[in-house]
This record gives structure tokens, sequence and C-alpha cells, in this order.
């Protein structure tokens, strides 16, 4: 009898051990973040939190088939979700409904995972910011990178959308650089980093020195005064050797 009880005790241990299934349901503005480019975002969502994630999307039609087998996450219904989020007017947003089927045994980590969505749909939610700088336009191509890799590189990076005009009408020197993104952080540095890479090769940075006195007055912050005045300097050469 002793190998029989044993045996029920196992079954018994492994049924306690089945992985439940929790439907969290996605407004549609989300979809593609949670999913992030090619799976990622949803990939290391998966390996983080060492649960089984799968997305399922259903128009109201199948959804009323198939309802019976979804368990909506309740907590995630009640802590979570707000009433704005499924309040989309995109013809897209009414025809499919989307959930986040996780598949755990493991209260912490549905409740990792909730977290996370929760903060990816806040991310999604912030308003747009732009920022708008001028770069010289024979500088363009060295701006951009062979077949585009510097800007692919820098909206990957920071995720941020990237155009560039051709040269302003009035101001033909001059191209306009606009970045659009949700972190008004992440602009300022893409700012920084693209006026950094227009800046002649080889070129090092010097102090900046105060006109009157020529005592160094620290380090310049705008990288176009700092070429302006490097300008100047190479015009008042110039005329000296005339």
């Amino acid at each position: 009898m002793k190998p029989e009880l044993e045996e029920s005790k196992t079954e018994e241990e492994e049924t306690t051990e089945l992985p439940q299934e929790n439907f969290i349901r996605i407004p549609a503005f989300a979809v593609p973040a949670v999913i992030g480019k090619r799976g990622m975002t949803l990939r290391k969502l998966m390996y983080d939190s060492q649960a089984d994630c799968v997305l399922r999307s259903y128009t109201p039609e199948e959804l009323d088939i198939v309802v019976d087998g979804i368990n909506p996450d309740t907590e995630w219904t009640e802590k979570f979700e707000t009433d704005d989020w499924f309040a989309e007017a995109s013809e897209a947003a009414h025809n499919k409904i989307t959930y986040l089927l996780v598949r755990t045994s493991d209260p912490r980590k549905l409740q990792m995972i909730r977290l996370r969505i929760a903060e990816i749909i806040e991310v999604v939610q912030k308003p747009w910011k732009t920022s708008e700088f001028l770069v010289d336009s024979h500088m363009v191509g060295y701006l951009v990178g062979k077949g585009g890799r510097n800007i692919k590189s820098l909206h990957d990076k920071f995720t941020v959308q990237i155009q560039i005009s051709d040269p302003i009408p009035g101001n033909p020197s001059k191209c306009t650089v606009t970045v659009r993104g949700r972190d008004l952080t992440a602009l300022k540095e893409v700012e920084i980093v693209m006026k950094e890479t227009v800046l002649p090769k080889n070129y090092n940075r010097v102090p900046r020195y105060d006109e009157d006195t020529l005592i160094e007055n620290g380090i310049y912050e705008n990288v176009e005064d700092e070429l302006k005045d490097l300008r100047r300097a190479a015009d008042m050469l110039a005329q000296g050797f005339v």
C-alpha cells in the first residue's frame, strides 16, 4: 500500500504546480509596444519572468465563442485598468480585443508582468514632444551615415523619430533636424550626440576664452557657438595674413 500512497501524493503535488492561465487585456494603442521591435519586448518579459506569455486577439464575434475559456485577471482589471484605455476612436480598437495570456503558477511572476505591462502602457500614453535644431547642410550626409545607419542607431537607442529637412530656402547653408519622442531627456541626448557627430573629425574640444581678457571661461555648452567662434577666429587670422 505504501507505493500507492506515495504515488498518490506525487500526483497531488504535480497538480498544485500546474500553471494557471491569466488573461490581461491590452489596449489597442499599446499592443505594438508590448510586442516590441521583432518581438523583443515580449521575449524579454518572458525571459525575466520565466512565464509563458502569448498575445491573443479576438474579434467581438470570436470573443463570444471563446469567452467561457477566458479567465480575466481580476487584480489587473481592478487595480490597473482604466476606462480611457479602451475609449479609442480607431476602428481597429473596436474590431480587435487583445489579451496577454500568462501561464504561471507563481503569483510573484504574475505581479511582475502586471507591473511591467502597466509601465509600458504609461510610457505609450505620454504625449509626443518635439525638439528642433540646425545643422550645416554639407554635413547632413555624414550625420545620416552610410545607408542611414547613424539615424537608425539613434532611433533604436533612444526610441525617437528623426527627420532632416532640405536646405532652408532663406538659409541654404542650414538644414533643420526634427526629433520627436516621449522622453524629453532622450530628445536632448539625441541633439547632443548629433551635434557632436557633425564636429570636424580629429577636432579636439578647447576651452572657451573671454574675448576681452582672454581668460579661460569654461567649455562651450553649445556646439553652434563654439563653431561660430572658431570661424570668427579663422577669419581674423586670415585677415592678419593679407
